[in-house]
């Protein structure tokens, strides 16, 4: 997912510099579903875009391990599952302060299980038993406080209710 995000990074800043800059910024916040989000932003006259992303906070036990060696602990503790996603938004200025966006977000979801064994961190390891293709979409609005700061708040199919803050950084 790293790796994703870095090549999308590079993409986009490649991209918006062959355009005159208007200004950056990055968004960061959380949402309903236990996840954080961030986002790097490019405004443009009463436009602005965003690459970001967005991972879900998780009750993983210990040490993340790929294959399960024959002395390792097998007693289950619990299992679970968390996404992290790669967002693209583009957002338009309605008024000098109220911005509306669209958002689409593409990643995936790990299935765990934890395992008891207290010779790693925690009493224990998790394995990640499978993952799945996630897709989603949504929309967000922000309110401008003043040439610095503003505040957004919106809805995704996979993080749910989200807020947070918006930091311009270059004007």
């Amino acid at each position: 997912m790293k790796k994703i995000f870095i090549i999308f990074l590079a993409i986009f800043v490649l991209i918006m510099d062959l355009y005159s800059q208007s200004g950056f910024g990055v968004d960061i916040g959380g949402a309903s579903s236990k996840s954080y989000l961030l986002n790097l932003k490019y405004f443009k006259n009463k436009n602005h875009f965003s690459i970001g992303v967005t991972r879900e906070l998780n009750d993983t036990n210990g040490k993340k391990v790929s294959h399960q060696l024959t002395n390792y602990g097998r007693e289950v503790i619990g299992n679970g599952e968390y996404f992290s996603t790669v967002d693209f938004s583009f957002g338009r200025f309605f008024t000098k302060k109220l911005s509306i966006s669209t958002e689409v977000s593409l990643g995936k979801t790990n299935h765990y299980t934890n395992y008891r064994d207290n010779r790693f961190n925690n009493g224990g390891y998790y394995m990640v038993n499978s993952t799945s293709s996630l897709f989603g979409f949504g929309g967000y609005c922000t309110y401008t406080l003043n040439k610095a700061f503003g505040l957004f708040a919106g809805y995704n199919s996979i993080r749910k209710i989200s807020g947070g803050l918006e930091l311009r950084l270059i004007n």
